[in-house]
């Protein structure tokens, strides 16, 4: 989970930023930097929980949705496809997945490597 919050971290560089500019808010460096560090610990010490709390944190489906459309393109991109993302790191995106869609009752879709 860490490398997910450690690539959505660095998303607001070059053309990341162009690409997914209308995935993410609009928020100032320092401002990204902080949430990074925060969500980056909460995720590798509690990977679990932190999934958990999505629907909690995110409870508009749209919000949902775009973290969801956020992590199929992050997925999508050669950049990340060159490091062949694990199958642990697929299984937690899938995991996330499930989280979300059973709270918000939307068609669940099952990301793959491209």
């Amino acid at each position: 989970m860490s490398k997910v919050i450690t690539i959505c971290g660095s998303l607001r560089k070059g053309s990341f930023n162009r690409m997914l500019a209308n995935l993410l808010p609009s928020l100032a460096p320092d401002q990204w930097r902080r949430v990074r560090g925060e969500q980056e610990i909460i995720a590798r010490y509690e990977p679990e929980q932190s999934i958990a709390t999505l629907p909690d944190l995110l409870k508009h489906p749209a919000d949902r949705e775009r973290l969801l459309m956020l992590m199929e393109r992050v997925l999508a991109d050669k950049r990340i496809q060159a490091d062949k993302p694990s199958a642990e790191q697929m299984a937690m995106l899938e995991r996330i997945r499930e989280v979300l869609h059973d709270k918000s009752g939307g068609a669940r879709r099952r990301m793959k490597a491209v």
